[in-house]
């Protein structure tokens, strides 16, 4: 049934944007209203996607997840935030081209 298909989809998705912000507050600290606007710029990336189930659905959001515009997190982080921020982003789009090779995003996918 596609409505519990998509509501599963919609668990995982909630699932690693919550993991991906929770690792990015071990990397540097971040209060509380950071982490809600995070994990929503972070869900937006997420629209139109299914999450497969697995390290690849973990893989594919903490990628999805870099490609949210720099000056989106210029409004909610400071300088040494967005420092550490960008890094992550860095290791996070190391995962393209092993997403690409299992079937998880299509080649154009940025």
């Amino acid at each position: 049934n596609q409505k519990r298909l998509d509501e599963l989809n919609q668990r995982r998705i909630e699932s690693g944007v919550r993991m991906y912000v929770a690792q990015m507050g071990r990397l540097v600290p971040l209060m509380s209203d950071q982490r809600e606007k995070l994990e929503e710029l972070f869900r937006e990336q997420m629209d139109g996607i299914v999450l497969p189930m697995g390290q690849t659905g973990v893989l594919l959001c903490s990628y999805r997840c870099t490609r949210v515009p720099t000056d989106s997190l210029e409004a909610i982080l400071d300088d040494n935030q967005l420092r550490a921020t960008k890094k992550m982003f860095g290791f996070a789009k190391q995962y393209r081209q092993m997403l690409i090779a299992q079937g998880a995003m299509d080649e154009d996918d940025e």
